[in-house]
């Protein structure tokens, strides 16, 4: 019994170890240079080191975005809840810098209020929206989440810009 508790222990401590160990270090960009990694989404959480691709999805998996309903239309990936909340954060990078931080993946079935960028699942498309659920931006009835959606949308305009602008660049924005 002291044998089988002595092992567990070691084992539990050796997890911590390991755990501690990589919490430290960044998320690292791939390596390779060109169309398919000059946008990239990845993990912010040590989960994404360990996988076996250093990102969730790249341009090659945009089909198309459109800027007027916000949807994103993906090709030979598909976001799923299974994949997504082990995330805390998503994070679109654009060579070394980070593009935009995505706070969430939600769907209908969600009954928390998100003010930041989100990626959204309705229907079984995807939208980054500016707040989650989508309709209480401009709802006089949501006042203080609008203030904080604005505040959100404000700070992130550069890099939102660029992120239209890849994907101006490549064909993959709908006007």
């Amino acid at each position: 019994m002291k044998k089988g508790l002595y092992v567990l222990q070691v084992l539990i401590l050796s997890l911590l170890f390991i755990g501690c160990n990589s919490e430290d270090e960044q998320t690292s960009t791939p390596i390779v240079q060109g169309a398919k990694t000059e946008l990239f989404a990845v993990g912010t959480t040590r989960i994404t080191r360990a996988a076996a691709k250093p990102y969730l999805f790249t341009l090659e998996n945009i089909k198309s975005f459109n800027v007027q309903t916000r949807e994103i239309v993906f090709q030979d990936f598909e976001p799923t809840s299974q994949l997504f909340p082990i995330y805390r954060n998503i994070e679109v990078h654009s060579y070394g810098k980070v593009l935009l931080h995505i706070t969430t993946f939600v769907s209908p079935v969600n009954s928390q209020i998100f003010t930041d960028l989100s990626l959204v699942s309705e229907s079984g498309k995807f939208y980054l929206s500016d707040c989650y659920p989508r309709n209480i931006e401009n709802d006089s009835h949501y006042a203080k989440d609008n203030k904080a959606i604005a505040e959100s949308r404000e700070k992130r305009a550069t890099e939102w810009g660029e992120f239209l602008s890849i994907l101006r660049k490549h064909g993959k924005l709908i006007e």
